[in-house]
């Protein structure tokens, strides 16, 4: 595959990882020595989550400006995958958001398509512009994009908001 035609799917793949790149505020507890109250999750606070996971994405991929920090973003790729697939697993034993919950959540994904997609594609004018570190992150980026291909979840939330 060229690496100019991987840019589509790289802006489908930080689109799709929307929801967790938010981080969502940990409840505290309680004084008198009570454990903290566990954490309820909620549509908007998964949604929240997976768009935090995928600004923290693009600040990766954004960071990439040689060969050494190429290596870095690629070896990166690998937790954050497993942070979205934790999202997502949630997000399936939840269920998908309906009525205006639904309008909500997609409305937050779309909220952030514009500032990901601007990211991602200057991000990419250095892959595709300096061959040694796009022969580092392209594989490292097509491998995470077909591995996140199975987390549906994050798709269907995202919902008709989302690129086609």
């Amino acid at each position: 595959m060229r690496p100019a035609a991987l840019l589509p799917a790289l802006i489908t793949t930080v689109c799709l990882g929307l929801p967790a790149c938010k981080k969502s505020e940990e409840p505290t507890g309680g004084g008198g020595g009570k454990p903290p109250a566990k954490k309820v999750d909620t549509h908007e606070s998964l949604a929240g989550e997976a768009i935090g996971l995928t600004t923290k994405l693009t600040d990766i991929f954004a960071g990439v400006k040689d060969e050494a920090t190429a290596t870095a973003a690629a070896a990166k790729l690998d937790e954050l995958y497993a942070q979205f697939e934790a999202i997502n697993k949630r997000m399936e034993a939840m269920g998908a958001p309906t009525g205006e919950l639904k309008d909500k959540v997609e409305g937050m994904f779309e909220a952030q398509h514009e500032e990901i997609g601007n990211k991602m594609e200057s991000a990419m004018g250095i892959f595709l512009g300096n061959r040694d570190v796009g022969q580092i992150i392209l594989p490292a980026l097509e491998k995470f994009g077909k591995n996140m291909e199975g987390l549906k979840a994050l798709e269907l939330w995202e919902g008709e908001s989302g690129p086609e």
